[in-house]
């Protein structure tokens, strides 16, 4: 993409939160399509949805467009897109081509959610305006949890134990947790039982049973290696195991300052995985190659405001430091590729275990170094940091490239409507980042 074009769209959306701001009509202001996917090119249009109570008014009146675009532009058409939607097609001087979606207050509806609105939020969606929350309801209703390929319950995992296991068949069960992928049931005082509910999952349950046990022995923290496997049934088509009940609740639940006092025993814990991976080692394409594969996706992120985040050209400059930083030079180590506070269990103020892991994969620990930013504050982060050096585990490339994941990893994060606490660890992360000064010592 070329800076040009990159400039003149982050011009357009700076804008977008001042005008939806002045106009009392305008109810909220999203973003979809491809430049909200972070897959945009050169001649990819802006697509924005604007909420309003008056959608008849402004798609008679394009008086608003001007100050929206930031000077004259030529409508191109002016249609309706069934009920509830009316399309303003307009080119900047510049030959930008902007794409409003005027949108009345029925087409945010969530009970039932529309199928049109429901395709549009789903492909790709950044909210930019949104003071009464109208469009957060709507991004919660979008984005629940999806549907299962294979409906668990409590019988079918009886079934599955009497089958394959039992002497675990008699223990007590109850369901414990439900996430997209899988779900958990704990199994007498010690054990619980995790099965994937879709088919996605199957691939990385079956990575985890052959690793985990193996990686186990390396790391001080507890991990959900499997003390036993299932196989795929007729009436179950995927890999399941018996996993240790692990005690604790996630980090992120645990204020920012008071984690400090595990800095270490993390740092000691990443330091002990990041030894050197063997050849068949999994492959995640969104973990294991170099930094400089995310750039074009950082970069457009980067010119989609955060609210509250208005320094967009600080980030950029962490950015180009972490590009410019020297590459790893050693062989790809294990990286978890996700040690973020949500996949940290802590226990009376100890950090206990380390869990899920969907990402693991060979490749750069600057990956997993990024949890300095994801998870501490300035002081938990120079004890995480001391910890690694005192280790011989970190250089300053290292640390670098750790910033520029950091930084990828919390502009996804924020965008998570999904998931408040994914939001709101992104956030932490970017905020930590602009409260640095500079760019980092090599």
């Amino acid at each position: 993409m070329t800076p040009e074009r990159a400039a003149a769209v982050g011009a357009l959306l700076e804008r977008v939160p001042g005008w939806a701001a002045g106009r009392p009509e305008v109810t909220a202001v999203g973003l979809c399509g491809s430049w909200a996917a972070a897959r945009a090119r050169d001649d990819s249009d802006v697509d924005l949805v604007v909420l309003t109570a008056r959608r008849a008014d402004l798609a008679a009146d394009l008086g608003w467009l001007a100050g929206l675009c930031g000077g004259p532009a030529t409508v191109d058409r002016v249609r309706d897109w069934g009920p509830h939607l009316t399309e303003v097609r307009a080119v900047l001087v510049d030959g930008l081509e902007v794409e409003v979606g005027l949108a009345d207050l029925a087409w945010a509806a969530t009970d039932p959610v529309d199928p049109g609105t429901e395709r549009v939020v789903t492909d790709a969606w950044v909210t930019l305006y949104d003071p009464g929350d109208a469009l957060g309801s709507l991004t919660h209703a979008v984005h629940r949890r999806p549907a299962a390929d294979v409906v668990v319950t409590e019988d079918l995992v009886r079934r599955l134990l009497a089958e394959q296991h039992p002497d675990l068949a008699d223990h007590a069960l109850v369901h414990a947790d439900g996430g997209w992928d899988n779900e958990m049931y704990r199994l007498g005082d010690d054990l619980a039982v995790r099965l994937p509910r879709r088919e996605v999952a199957a691939e990385l349950a079956a990575n985890e049973h052959r690793w985990l046990p193996r990686l186990a022995p390396l790391l001080r923290l507890r991990l959900p290696a499997p003390v036993r496997t299932g196989r795929p049934t007729r009436g179950f088509p995927y890999p399941w195991g018996v996993v240790p009940w692990l005690p604790g609740a996630p980090a992120w639940r645990e204020p920012v300052a008071g984690r400090t006092a595990w800095a270490a025993d993390l740092a000691d814990a990443l330091a002990d995985l990041h030894v050197a991976a063997p050849t068949d080692a999994p492959v995640n394409p969104f973990r294991s190659g170099p930094l400089a594969n995310r750039d074009e996706a950082v970069r457009q992120r980067l010119l989609v405001p955060v609210p509250g985040l208005p320094d967009a050209g600080r980030l950029q400059a962490v950015w180009r430091d972490a590009l410019a930083a020297p590459p790893l030079l050693g062989p790809p180590t294990w990286v978890h590729g996700d040690p973020h506070p949500a996949n940290l269990l802590v226990a009376s103020g100890r950090l206990v275990a380390l869990v899920d892991f969907g990402d693991l994969t060979a490749g750069d620990p600057a990956t997993d170094l990024a949890t300095a930013w994801l998870t501490f504050d300035e002081v938990g982060r120079a004890a995480f940091r001391d910890r690694l050096m005192a280790r011989g585990a970190l250089d300053g490339p290292t640390w670098r490239r750790a910033r520029g994941w950091a930084l990828s990893m919390g502009l996804t994060m924020v965008r998570r409507a999904s998931d408040p606490a994914i939001g709101g660890i992104g956030r932490h992360a970017l905020g930590q980042l602009l409260a640095e000064p500079g760019p980092p010592a090599s």
